[in-house]
């Protein structure tokens, strides 16, 4: 009777786990295709220089390469190889977005099933995964070339492997997590070192509080992953190009020591911060405190709670340290605030699961998926009318603070799991009031798309003109022209060339542009072998060329080309650069005076 009530059950077991993978996998392309249908914009990255570099590598990777030298940007190749494979199948557009809806799919994958670790619960899951995949937070990283959004990504995987691998083989799954992890400090380091504290938490908890056991195996199987990928990353790039440097990371460790010393001491970002109303950098600051309430208010221990709490505090103080120590705002405030997504998306887990673990679950769940997909769809409208404003925000994080805070005192559990639901999924809107910084609300904006797309194609047309007409990669191309251009998206088009690494005048106030013949244009063009004049309008080009012959500097026409774009348009007069190698004079109409 036991064999055959055991033959009976075997099957129910696994078609009920066949069941919830088809759920989770039919649940996260939904949520995928109404991203994809419902965002009006998938690309920001217009008027910056990272982004433009990047594409620039995407395109044409061994000619930037091999013309202007190694970088940090040309060392990102965990997040330009994928990217360069994707636009070599299917093109420049649709190999952005196919590339985009992968990573949407393995962070989904990822957030799930670590959400399932803890809570054995398919709707928990699959509210958290909605949660974090429509995010802005998640969202604006991962909506241009940088490898930010890449990092994140990787760090998910990482954590997955490490904490909750979908994989019966453990010292597979270890060493796979420690290729993500080095996967994603090839991409940024700082995520990855706020993976590393995540998984430091994690081992703590693990031998502190945990009655699984953790094993020193495990650390070893990490370890093996990091350095067995690290040679096969530096074995594709040493096959590609055998003659650089196969140290690929080389100049990110010298990059990072510039700026740490050389960038200490800015102490005001935060009331920059508050000045300019920048409050999604808040974000984790009325979580955590909500969390510390909370946790104060539970007597019930756990796991999660406990490498949460770790995982966050290791995380923020570090990045408290390096917000405070990098002096130019955005990159304290923008680039690694998107990092914190990673721990604070635990407490998230924490918090929801915790908060209806005594309660309906799927009324609260039903309620937060409603409540979410309003959010979702009203925001661009809400953006439209300036509904959201900073002080409306803090007011109403303040309340919410305060109701869940009297829940828990008075201990009402369906007013606790309601408030906090309600919280987070108010969350996004708090990234769609910003005065200063619009690249969250540029998320939303369909009139933006339009402009983002026509200079995306705009940059891979230069780059495509140019590299045909100079086909010879030891040959470099300087790029001259006004600084006070018509189109303001004439430097982020031509940063696809690394910016000042090709540019023939300084685009602070101490440089002129085209058709001003400055110092650092006649100290720079002996480097070049062509120049490129970039202008609006035709007059633009001929002052520039009347002024090269005006000052003596020999040159030849080689192509003059108009790059046909709606918002960008511009003319291409491409030269050969017959001078040899001395020192240029300025005459007095020229100068830089």
């Amino acid at each position: 009777m036991t064999t055959k009530h055991s033959t009976i059950q075997i099957p129910s077991i696994v078609n009920t786990k066949i069941l919830s993978k088809w759920k989770m996998l039919l649940s996260i392309c939904v949520f995928i295709l109404i991203i994809n249908y419902t965002i009006p914009n998938m690309l920001v990255q217009a008027g910056w220089m990272d982004p433009s570099h990047y594409t620039g590598y995407i395109h044409h990777y061994s000619e930037v390469l091999e013309r202007y030298g190694a970088n940090y940007h040309s060392a990102r190749i965990a997040f330009l190889y994928p990217a360069r494979l994707t636009t070599l199948i299917f093109g420049s557009k649709l190999g952005y977005i196919v590339l985009r809806n992968i990573l949407l799919f393995a962070a989904a994958f990822s957030i799930w099933k670590l959400s399932e670790r803890f809570y054995k619960s398919t709707i928990i899951a699959s509210f958290i995964t909605c949660l974090f995949i429509f995010h802005p937070w998640f969202l604006r990283p991962l909506f241009w070339n940088h490898p930010s959004g890449f990092a994140i990504v990787y760090a998910l995987l990482s954590l997955l492997f490490f904490i909750n691998p979908p994989i019966q083989n453990t010292k597979l799954a270890y060493y796979i997590s420690g290729a993500f992890w080095l996967f994603t400090a090839n991409c940024q380091p700082f995520p990855a070192a706020i993976l590393g504290s995540c998984i430091l938490a994690w081992v703590i908890v693990q031998i502190k509080w945990s009655h699984e056991r953790f094993e020193a195996k495990h650390v070893i199987s990490f370890i093996s992953g990091v350095i067995f990928t690290e040679l096969f990353l530096m074995a594709i790039r040493f096959i590609e190009f055998p003659h650089l440097s196969p140290l690929i990371d080389t100049p990110a460790i010298k990059m990072i020591g510039v700026i740490t010393t050389t960038k200490l001491g800015r102490m005001d970002n935060f009331a920059q911060i508050v000045e300019s109303g920048e409050l999604e950098v808040f974000v984790p600051f009325f979580f955590l405190t909500i969390f510390c309430i909370y946790v104060f208010k539970s007597r019930k221990s756990s796991n999660l709670k406990f490498f949460s709490a770790t995982a966050l505090l290791i995380s923020f103080t570090f990045y408290i340290f390096c917000y405070l120590i990098f002096d130019r705002n955005f990159l304290g405030c923008f680039y690694y605030f998107s990092y914190l997504i990673i721990p604070s998306f635990f407490i998230f887990i924490y918090l929801i699961g915790d908060s209806i673990d005594h309660t309906n679950q799927n009324k609260f769940i039903l309620f937060g998926f409603i409540l979410y997909a309003t959010v979702w769809f009203t925001a661009p409208f809400l953006r439209e009318t300036q509904a959201i404003s900073p002080i409306a925000s803090l007011i109403l994080a303040a309340v919410l603070i305060a109701l869940v805070s009297l829940a828990l005192q008075l201990n009402l559990n369906t007013a606790k799991a309601a408030l906090i639901i309600t919280m987070i999924s108010l969350s996004p809107l708090m990234f769609y009031n910003n005065k200063m910084w619009s690249y969250y609300s540029y998320l939303l904006d369909p009139q933006r798309a339009h402009l983002e797309w026509d200079v995306y194609h705009a940059t891979v047309e230069l780059q495509k003109t140019l590299f045909e007409l100079v086909p010879k990669k030891t040959e470099k191309i300087g790029f001259w022209f006004s600084k006070d251009s018509g189109n303001r998206y004439l430097y982020s088009i031509q940063n696809a060339f690394l910016g000042n690494q090709s540019r023939l005048f300084s685009p602070y106030d101490d440089g002129a542009g085209m058709p001003v013949i400055d110092s650092k244009f006649t100290t720079d063009v002996n480097s070049f072998s062509y120049i490129a004049l970039l202008g609006i309008t035709e007059n633009e080009i001929e002052d520039g060329l009347k002024a090269l012959g005006d000052n003596g500097i020999p040159t030849k026409i080689i192509k003059k080309r108009y790059i046909e774009s709606k918002t960008a348009p511009f003319y291409l007069l491409l030269l050969r650069y017959l001078g040899t190698h001395r020192d240029l004079e300025i005459k007095p109409n020229q100068s830089e005076n």
